[in-house]
């Protein structure tokens, strides 16, 4: 019954109905009431996907791969390469639907995320095999299967990739499969567009993978290239910041211009009052940083001013979507991440909709909140706190959000890291950096002066580097 092997599942993997809901992007009431059996849907239900997407995304972000296989071992489940399809056949163990569902909506209401996994599906689609489109390419059969198994992908822009877009959408469309093609790719309306442009949307589904891989690359590139000297003279802190400033009796900033002073007010607080760390999250845009040149040079001389006091800085990224996201992040705080003095972590709980939120806290010392309907954070309203039981209980708050965190990556200086002995799955050496993936990390080194190591600990991150490299 769902009911029983789904409360079973949970109970071995150490996670709750609420906690799978969040991961699953659904209302808690709606796992509540398949545990209890109010509710059965059926394997092929949008539900039943939604759930199986947040148990995989929870076990990869928990890295219980190896429980889960277990698990299904001991339940008579032989696990194969398709973990959801297993999970499906766990879930339903007594019933025939399961697998004739996941048979039957093979490519429906699939989001495929890689490029292997779209590739077989339009191969499978047009009843294409490797030999064929080998021929087709001019290249050797197994180079195909490499690329179905994930081993490698083509290189952006490249000849092979174009000729390979065009031959899979030329050969749906003497096949009479454009239909499916386009349901597959989610793409609506296609009778409506021209023949170009379909064909450019087939292709955008398929490569993807470029725009991340074009990230990894000024990603690595940054790391290679990084030196602490900037090529700009920055003003003194003693030139920037204002101790008065700490006095004030504001309590409310409004807008753009309002984080900015609330801000300034802040790190200059933790900068003379002497604290020994600081801690850091907001989903707002941060067009606020850099709107004003002359706020950005300020915010830049004040936490440099931080990290030269030794403060420890830990920050929750906002990072929702993909690599290029946290490239950008990375990037951004890249100068502040080889101080060792910066602890970043991503959520594992998904962002809502409907709010934005800041939460910048000096334990003890002060605070800065504030909340928003989304898309109107200019007109944000930013409280500043002195009071410590207001600030207890935004200490504990944040403490709480950092339970849900897993670290986006660990850094360290100099020549030394927990990571030399790890198994590489893949290893590289590029201009001036070496690049090892391991099972649980991407790991970059820079070579030469100041030698710096970035263990990526990010599923994600860690998969789009390790695809990187495969495009060597």
């Amino acid at each position: 019954m769902l009911s029983i092997q789904l409360s079973k599942l949970l109970k071995e993997l150490d996670l709750s109905g609420k906690e799978l809901a969040d991961y699953s992007g659904i209302n808690p009431s709606i796992v509540s009431r398949i545990k209890t059996a109010e509710r059965s849907p059926k394997p092929s239900s949008s539900t039943i996907s939604k759930l199986l997407d947040g148990l995989i995304l929870y076990v990869s972000t928990k890295h219980q791969e190896a429980t889960i296989r277990n698990f299904l071992l001991e339940n008579d489940i032989n696990p194969s390469d398709d973990l959801k399809k297993d999970i499906i056949s766990y879930l339903y163990q007594n019933s025939t639907e399961a697998v004739l569902s996941m048979e039957n909506n093979k490519n429906k209401n699939i989001n495929f995320k890689h490029f292997a996994e779209k590739l077989n599906a339009v191969m499978d689609l047009t009843n294409l095999s490797n030999i064929k489109l080998s021929k087709n390419l001019n290249v050797d059969p197994s180079y195909i299967s490499r690329f179905r198994k994930g081993e490698r992908i083509p290189k952006a822009n490249s000849i092979l990739l174009e000729k390979l877009c065009q031959y899979l959408y030329d050969r749906a469309v003497s096949h009479d499969q454009l239909d499916q093609l386009c349901e597959m790719i989610k793409l609506t309306d296609y009778q409506l567009m021209d023949e170009g442009t379909v064909y450019s949307s087939f292709k955008d589904w398929l490569c993807d993978f470029s725009r991340s891989s074009l990230a990894i690359m000024q990603l690595l590139k940054s790391i290679s290239t990084f030196s602490p000297v900037t090529s700009t003279k920055l003003p003194s802190y003693n030139d920037v910041a204002k101790p008065s400033i700490i006095d004030e009796d504001t309590l409310y900033y409004v807008g753009e211009s309002g984080i900015q002073d609330a801000s300034e007010r802040f790190l200059v607080t933790v900068i003379e009052k002497n604290v020994p760390e600081v801690w850091l999250y907001s989903d707002e845009p941060i067009n606020w940083m850099t709107s004003s040149p002359v706020f950005y040079i300020k915010w830049v001389v004040l936490m440099s001013e931080l990290v030269k006091k030794g403060v420890k800085i830990k920050i929750i990224h906002n990072i929702e979507r993909d690599a290029t996201e946290m490239v950008m992040a990375i990037q951004s705080w890249m100068p502040l991440y080889v101080s060792g003095c910066v602890e970043p972590y991503y959520s594992n709980i998904r962002l809502g909709k409907r709010f934005s939120h800041t939460i910048f806290i000096a334990p003890g010392t002060c605070a800065i909140t504030s909340d928003a309907i989304q898309g109107y954070s200019a007109e944000s309203i930013y409280t500043f706190h002195r009071d410590e039981k207001v600030l207890s209980h935004y200490e504990k708050q944040f403490d709480r959000m950092l339970k849900d965190c897993n670290p986006l990556a660990q850094i360290y200086s100099g020549t030394g890291n927990t990571y030399t002995n790890e198994n590489k799955l893949e290893s590289s050496e590029l201009d001036n950096i070496s690049i090892a993936v391991t099972s649980s990390s991407a790991i970059v080194k820079k070579l030469d002066d100041p030698q710096i190591t970035i263990a990526f600990m990010h599923p994600i991150m860690r998969d789009a580097i390790r695809t990187f490299l495969r495009q060597l």
